[in-house]
């Protein structure tokens, strides 16, 4: 399938988004001719192979909570991640923030 790259997403994220764990990072550069320090831009189009998800538990969280991985935008250094409800903030401590 076809994805394309949402704002703040590098490598490391789509492979988290769309195979569930870093494990797809592999397939996810051969597939694209990429490199793991590849920049990817919005709106660019990726082939990922969805027979091929890594952690399915993983990915059902992320759909059914919303959650866009794009740490690609850190306001203060923490992990950003962009939800459906909202932008939130993990800090150093595992604690969810909402980003305001």
């Amino acid at each position: 399938m076809k994805i394309v790259v949402k704002d703040s997403q590098n490598v490391f994220d789509i492979a988290i988004q769309f195979y569930g764990s870093m494990e797809g990072l592999p397939l996810l550069i051969v597939d694209n001719g990429l490199k793991p320090d590849s920049i990817v831009e919005k709106g660019t189009e990726l082939i990922i192979q969805e027979d091929l998800v890594i952690d399915k538990t993983v990915l059902s969280i992320f759909k059914r909570d919303g959650v866009l991985v794009a740490t690609g935008s850190e306001p203060d250094g923490d992990d950003y991640w962009i939800t459906e409800e909202g932008d939130f903030v993990v800090d150093e401590d595992n604690n969810y923030i909402m980003h305001q």
